[in-house]
């Protein structure tokens, strides 16, 4: 027997001239009577080196099917061999990967062979045969979880016989009502519901995704059960007038909007395999205003009475910042009825600085207890307080009021 060698099986094939004709166990041929003259050329013996097949079950963190540096191993994955030998005898052995995801199934005769893998529990199966480097990829079917058949051959030592999984990631999080527009959800501000959220991007494994949800009731969504692969969302515009909030105010990743104003997309993001990324969120808020009326004040007594007229062509400057700090200044001038108003707004915190008329003299502010009938205005420096206006506010409370002085008098004589 030559060494590391094993004796094929004998008699097969039917053709006594190309077949074995040694007892595996003994090495010997039957008794053969030769007669005179005889010149027999068929005792041949053959013998073959043991084969072996096998390689390495891995989580595939980023999808692609290719085995990258540090992506570990998965242990105690049962891995069945089926064939059968070359001479026909039928093999079923079974085994399960190690610490480190490795499996082999050694001293095999050379035969056809295929390989089925267990799915670990919570995993996915690669993409098979991607890359270009055999002994890099994953080799099975994602359905059946087989590798092809493989003919081994005396003395191969196969390794390239490989299995990727991957657990699915998700992303997700929250639409909401940015009610004081800085950028942040804060507590109480409500999420918005309905809000058509679309995923796009490509797997790992290069292919091309698609997704389309809405918020829920509490303005989440969620896309869950990916591919590892390369994501980025686009929120749709809520019903109502909503604009976009600034992106990536607070330094908070997780309360921030993450979404472009524009174009109403985040960044592109990495997810791994088993990555839950709930951090993609989007802030809205509906256009706020300020105004009111700037009137002539007939009787001084700080309240606009019925009949009072309106004073035109007054300026009026609305100064302040936006929730997320962006200055503003703005200017208009009353209408013909004393009437102003600064719209679409930013929500954000604001005061308004009035022009005096010729002739006229401020009225005593926040006279009569009824907000929206009082002047507002200090007399000095002809400024409203600072007023906090949140998503979608009206705010017409903003009064001017100003009268013309008078004058009483005449002569005192001796009749």
């Amino acid at each position: 027997q030559p060494a590391g060698y094993t004796p094929s099986a004998q008699d097969q094939g039917g053709n006594d001239a190309t077949d074995s004709d040694i007892d595996p166990v003994m090495l010997m041929t039957p008794t053969e009577t030769l007669t005179s003259g005889e010149n027999n050329t068929t005792y041949d013996a053959g013998f073959f080196q043991p084969a072996s097949i096998g390689d390495f079950v891995w989580n595939d963190l980023d999808g692609d099917g290719v085995q990258d540096a540090g992506e570990p191993g998965i242990p105690n994955v049962p891995v069945t061999l089926t064939g059968t030998t070359g001479d026909g005898t039928p093999v079923n052995l079974t085994t399960t990967t190690g610490p480190n995801g490795e499996y082999a199934f050694t001293n095999l005769e050379p035969g056809t062979y295929k390989v089925t893998f267990g799915q670990p529990a919570g995993y996915t199966p690669s993409a098979p045969n991607q890359g270009g480097d055999d002994t890099k990829d994953s080799d099975i079917d994602p359905v059946t979880l087989m590798t092809p058949n493989e003919t081994l051959t005396s003395g191969e030592n196969n390794t390239t016989y490989d299995a990727g999984f991957f657990q699915a990631a998700e992303i997700g999080n929250f639409v909401w009502d940015d009610l004081d527009g800085d950028g942040v959800q804060d507590l109480g501000e409500p999420g918005i519901p309905g809000v058509t959220v679309t995923l796009t991007g490509t797997t790992g494994d290069g292919s091309p995704v698609t997704l389309t949800t809405t918020t829920n009731g509490s303005g989440l969504y969620l896309f869950t059960g990916l591919e590892p692969g390369t994501y980025k969302l686009t929120f749709g515009t809520p019903a109502g007038g909503y604009i976009l909030t600034a992106q990536d105010q607070g330094g908070n990743d997780a309360t921030d909007s993450d979404a472009a104003p524009g174009t109403q997309m985040t960044v592109n993001e990495v997810l791994t395999a088993g990555e839950s990324n709930l951090t993609y969120d989007a802030g809205f808020f509906k256009p706020a205003s300020i105004g009111d009326f700037v009137w002539n004040d007939l009787d001084g007594d700080g309240v606009q009475d019925l009949g009072e007229p309106g004073i035109p062509n007054v300026p009026v400057t609305l100064t302040g910042t936006t929730g997320d700090g962006t200055p503003v200044n703005l200017t208009t001038t009353t209408g013909p009825n004393g009437e102003y108003s600064f719209t679409n707004l930013e929500p954000g915190t604001y005061k308004v600085t009035f022009g005096q008329p010729a002739g006229y003299t401020p009225s005593a502010p926040n006279q009569g207890g009824d907000d929206t009938k009082d002047s507002d205005i200090d007399p000095v420096t002809l400024m409203t307080p600072n007023e906090t206006l949140t998503s979608g506010e009206n705010n017409t409370t903003y009064d001017a009021g100003f009268f013309q002085a008078a004058e009483i008098g005449n002569f005192v004589w001796d009749d």
